[in-house]
């Protein structure tokens, strides 16, 4: 069986990026509107508490993202609010660049554990697809994952594109029959896998909420990818 994983927040720890990446746009919009760090913060904060009340009005191109189910994705969003001037997606894309996440330390296991069980692990980012690799062979994961669909793999981020991702997920139903989509994302990672009639397991991480019982279609919730194997084994053969 195929198991499809998401890479930022599912395999790799996004936690020192998120930290790095607010520091420095906070001193961005303290430059840009000349305030003090402390205020830029204080707008920063204030945005994205009133986008959270806001559903559907946060949004990663056209697809709508949860205000509480991806950080960077609401940062994002509330720095073009308070200082529109700023060039938000080549900020991040500068520091990601610079960053790097290291796997979470249920990552490896993980796939050790379903490679040894014969199943096929890809991965599927929006990340570029030179940073993917780079990302891959620094955390050791590469040496398990067979393939990689990245962010510019299409003209623009896959799951940017809701109807886009959910061709390619079709496409690899078709060839491998059962698909598995892990992800930390239910917007972008799982809603269109099971449109496209993949079975979903969200991975539900220290910062994201658990919005499951919201959602019955997903079909499992997970704390930790160590739980991901045995479910491997019960939803097809490898």
């Amino acid at each position: 069986m195929l198991v499809l994983f998401d890479l930022d927040g599912t395999l790799l720890d996004l936690s020192l990026l998120a930290a790095v990446l607010r520091e420095s746009i906070v001193r961005m919009v303290a430059d840009e509107i000349g305030v003090s760090t402390d205020e830029a913060e204080g707008q920063l904060a204030g945005t994205e508490d009133e986008l959270r009340q806001q559903e559907g009005k946060v949004t990663f191109f056209s697809t709508k993202v949860h205000p509480d189910e991806d950080p960077l994705i609401l940062l994002n969003q509330a720095l073009q609010r308070v200082a529109p001037a700023i060039d938000a997606v080549g900020a991040y894309s500068r520091i990601r660049t610079s960053c790097v996440s290291p796997p979470f330390p249920d990552a490896l296991p993980c796939l050790e554990a379903l490679k040894a069980r014969g199943h096929t692990i890809g991965v599927c980012t929006n990340t570029v697809h030179e940073k993917a690799v780079r990302e891959l062979i620094d955390s050791g994961l590469t040496p398990h994952v067979v393939f990689l669909v990245a962010g510019d793999d299409a003209a623009r981020p896959l799951k940017g594109d809701p109807p886009a991702y959910r061709r390619k997920l079709e496409e690899l139903v078709r060839e491998h029959g059962v698909v598995l989509v892990v992800g930390d994302v239910v917007s972008l990672d799982l809603a269109p896998a099971h449109e496209a009639g993949c079975r979903t397991c969200l991975v539900v991480r220290d910062y994201t909420p658990d919005r499951s019982r919201m959602l019955p279609w997903l079909d499992h919730v997970v704390r930790s990818l160590a739980e991901v194997p045995p479910l491997a084994d019960r939803e097809g053969p490898a």
